[in-house]
Parts: structure tokens; C-alpha cells; sequence
């Protein structure tokens, strides 16, 4: 299950592993519902898409659905994030406003207060645009997966390059996710 490289005293994770963890997250009921609505989530809008699964305070990657041609960025399949540092932490904690002093907690005055206004921007259009990858120009529109009783359980990311937000297209693009989102958190709260 591993491989070890003795003259660099290095043990490497072996495909053994990944196959493991693949099989347990692919069985998982989560998965059973989310893999299917991105693949054909990627199919329609012909970009790469991702869903990230929110809980306690962290996100982490579930799946991600390449779709042929489109760039999508290098990330790990279960990397626990911390929500109020990593960059789709506010995606989820826009959902989560009456969670705003508890989230806010520890932070100095001037991050919280920006924090609230990222959070509130997100709330208002219901989405967000972030730069994932600088070097190659490449854009994550970033939809919240919303359940029951103002509950985030994820977040579904389309990877963009240069994206046109003043473009219709573009807008249509929103339209299309959002639904995608709310048809997926409705299907996913049932699970809770």
C-alpha cells in the first residue's frame, strides 16, 4: 500500500491507498447524489466543475468533474480547509449568518468587518468570482449548496478563464448553477 524510497528516507502514499479512499468517498451517499449533478452540470455549461462539502468549520473537496479541454485547478480530494481561512470560506459563511458572531469571534475588528461585507455581497447576488490561479488567469464561480433552516452543506465551483461578467451568457451561467445548487441541496437535506 505504500512505497517506500529508501535512499531519500521518504515513504510515498501507493495507489493502493488512493484506490481505498476513492472506493469509501465514492460509496458514500453525499457522492451518490453530487457526482452525477456535476457530471451533467459539466456537460451542459462544457466547463470543469467541483463540489466542495462544508462541515463543523472546514470545507473540503468531494469530487470534481473534468469536462475535456477546460482547465480546473490542482486540488486534493479531502484536504480539510478552515472556513474562516481559505478562499471559499466566506461562500459557505454567507449561509451561515446567524452563526455571524460565533464566526467573527478572535479576528480583529477591521477583518470582521470586511468579512461581514464579503458575506453579505455573496448573500445578495448569490454567488461568488475568485481568482484561483493568478499565473493562468483561471476563475472560480462559487454557487452555496443551502439545506434546510439556513444550513450550508457545500458549495459548487465552475472553473473560468477570463471570465466576461457582463456578458449574458455569463448571467446564464449564474442562473443554471443556482438552480443546480438548489436542486442539490434539496436532494442532499434529505440525507441529514
Amino acid at each position: 500500500m505504500t512505497i517506500t524510497d529508501a535512499r531519500q528516507l521518504t515513504v510515498v502514499l501507493g495507489p493502493g491507498i488512493y484506490e481505498l479512499a476513492f472506493n469509501e468517498i465514492s460509496g458514500s451517499d453525499t457522492y451518490s447524489i453530487v457526482q452525477p449533478e456535476l457530471a451533467a452540470l459539466s456537460a451542459k455549461l462544457k466547463k470543469s466543475t467541483a463540489f466542495y462539502q462544508f462541515s463543523n468549520d472546514a470545507y473540503s473537496l468531494l469530487c470534481i468533474s473534468p469536462y475535456p479541454g477546460t482547465p480546473y485547478p490542482n486540488a486534493t480530494v479531502g484536504q480539510s480547509i478552515d472556513v474562516r481561512t481559505g478562499l471559499y470560506g466566506p461562500v459557505c459563511l454567507s449561509v451561515c449568518a446567524h452563526r455571524k458572531s460565533e464566526l467573527t469571534h478572535g479576528i480583529r475588528p477591521e477583518q470582521a468587518k470586511r468579512l461581514c461585507a464579503h458575506m453579505e455581497r455573496i448573500r445578495s447576488r448569490g454567488y461568488d468570482m475568485l481568482t484561483c490561479d493568478h499565473l493562468h488567469e483561471l476563475y472560480s464561480l462559487v454557487v452555496p449548496v443551502q439545506g434546510i433552516a439556513q444550513s450550508c452543506l457545500g458549495f459548487i465551483c465552475v472553473y473560468l478563464l477570463q471570465p466576461d461578467t457582463a456578458d449574458a451568457a455569463f448571467g446564464g451561467m449564474v442562473q443554471t448553477l443556482q438552480k443546480a445548487a438548489s436542486d442539490m441541496g434539496t436532494r442532499l437535506a434529505l440525507l441529514a
